[in-house]
């Protein structure tokens, strides 16, 4: 699982899975994610999704990619405690792809 990291907020990405998981540059490829909240309290929030030349797996990295040039969705957010939502969108590949993730506002 990976944590969503911003404001105190307790979610988690169960799940980011793409329709093909090594698209070629230009490719439209339909990505799924799930996200949960696993605290007891409700939570509206923004999940942005940002694609990465590389695997993310810290903050200090992940901040190097939150900037406009690699938003690829952005979509608001209600969930109540404990509660799940799927959320799906197509995006276009780019060159150097490794990873998505998300971040809530």
């Amino acid at each position: 699982m990976e944590k969503a990291f911003g404001e105190n907020l307790q979610l988690v990405a169960e799940s980011i899975k793409f329709s093909n998981p090594v698209p070629s540059p230009g490719e439209r490829v339909r990505i799924e994610a799930t996200i949960s909240n696993t605290g007891d309290e409700a939570c509206n929030f923004t999940a942005v999704f940002y694609w990465a030349p590389e695997i993310i797996i810290s903050p200090r990295q992940m901040k190097e990619y939150l900037t406009s040039e690699y938003e690829i969705h952005r979509e608001s957010v209600e969930l109540r405690g404990r509660e799940s939502k799927s959320i799906s969108f197509e995006w276009e590949a780019k060159e150097g792809f490794k990873c998505v993730f998300f971040y809530a506002k």
